[in-house]
């Protein structure tokens, strides 16, 4: 039996400093472990800011007196050399910043409290298109003088599209076609870029066409791009305003079987707006009559109506202190398959407050209204026009 001796129970850490024969591997695997830790602690240092990726978007806007650039950035904030000025990109408004702009793009970064930077342009040689619309038609008339991609039109109330691949030297008379997804898809703008000009434009209050131009073919890149991860272009052609065209004739116009089945100057509410309805049955209709006659003292009956075979129409105008205000329906159209009201207001102004301060409380509030009678059954939708301007005063729709 073997006897163990005191050397035999050495610590073996010990042992192995001691035996020059096995050291080896354990000192590649301590060393080793030293690689890997140093590894790790490098890559818990924060990483310089400047080597995350910027991006670009550059939207043209040209309009018959010369254009804008808007550049738009995105990625973390930095300062950033352009040219020989240098831009502070930061994700919010500063505490130096001295106004609020009133069109900003999400996730955009602002430039110097900004949320784009713009660059003036010179005007293009040609206007791009021009358009005009005619007086009892929704149709617009367009010519190109350039090729677009697509065309885009907003009359104050909806968008549609009026073009796609539109030639150079197109001249037609064109229906619109609605479009409920506004502008986006529209050039190389982000769903959230064509959200945020959307709404601006709606905001502006006034109709407008928007030219899309065909991407140019060129094998050389952008030197623009070149200090950015990703670079995106749209260039566009605005006419701001609608002009009419009273030569414009369309055979899509048919005639509508109309009448005023009841009009009058109270009624319950006092409104601050116009407003617009459609009745197609029954009820609807008792509702749009007691509305109208409410504040009658003795109301007069509903007449008997075969609302399986027509619809009724209600316009009730904003409340005013005008003894003049009223209106007059002029006459009713069905353009591809949709009916226009055409009336005429008659006020003194049209921007005429609902109470006037210089008013007593003896003089009564004006509210026009009138109902009436299309003789069509379950129409779903009537856009009421101004006769004189031609323009949209409202729709009514079921």
């Amino acid at each position: 039996m073997k006897r163990f001796t005191a050397a035999s129970w050495e610590d073996p850490m010990v042992h192995i400093t001691k035996t020059s024969k096995n050291s080896k591997p354990y000192k590649n695997f301590f060393l080793l472990c030293f690689l890997l830790l140093g590894l790790l602690l490098q890559s818990c240092v924060p990483q310089n800011s400047g080597s995350t990726p910027l991006n670009l978007h550059d939207i043209y806007f040209y309009d018959g007196t010369g254009g804008l650039r808007y550049s738009i950035f995105y990625g973390e904030p930095r300062d950033f050399n352009s040219g020989e000025q240098t831009l502070r990109l930061t994700s919010s408004l500063t505490s130096d910043a001295t106004k609020v702009p009133p069109l900003s793009f999400p996730e955009a970064l602002y430039v110097n409290n900004l949320p784009y930077l713009e660059s003036s342009l010179e005007q293009r040689p040609v206007n791009s298109f021009t358009a005009s619309r005619s007086r009892f038609t929704s149709d617009i008339n367009f010519q190109a003088n350039e090729a677009l991609s697509e065309v885009v039109y907003y009359d104050g109330f909806f968008w549609f599209t009026l073009a796609t691949n539109a030639t150079t030297n197109l001249d037609a008379v064109i229906t619109p076609k609605r479009r409920f997804q506004k502008l986006q898809g529209f050039g190389q703008l982000t769903n959230g870029e064509a959200q945020a000009l959307s709404n601006y434009y709606e905001s502006l209050d006034d109709s407008l066409v928007i030219g899309l131009f065909a991407p140019t073919d060129t094998t050389q890149a952008n030197p623009r791009a070149a200090n950015f991860e990703t670079y995106r272009e749209t260039q566009v052609y605005i006419q701001r305003g609608i002009p009419l065209n009273d030569e414009l004739v369309s055979t899509a116009v048919n005639g509508v079987r109309w009448e005023v089945l009841a009009s009058g100057t109270e009624e319950s509410i006092d409104r601050s707006a116009n407003s617009f309805e459609i009745a197609t049955n029954a009820a609807d209709f008792s509702s749009l009559w007691n509305v109208a006659h409410a504040k009658s003292l003795n109301p007069p009956s509903r007449p008997n109506l075969n609302l399986e075979r027509e619809s009724i129409l209600g316009i009730f105008l904003s409340s005013r202190r005008d003894e003049n205000y009223n209106l007059d329906i002029i006459d009713a159209v069905e353009e591809s398959g949709e009916i226009y009201l055409d009336v005429k207001l008659i006020e003194n102004t049209l921007d005429q407050p609902l109470f006037s301060t210089t008013g007593t409380d003896s003089e009564n509030v004006i509210n026009p209204w009138v109902l009436v009678r299309i003789l069509e059954a379950n129409v779903p939708v009537v856009w009421i026009r101004d006769a004189n301007s031609g323009d949209l005063l409202g729709v009514a729709r079921r």
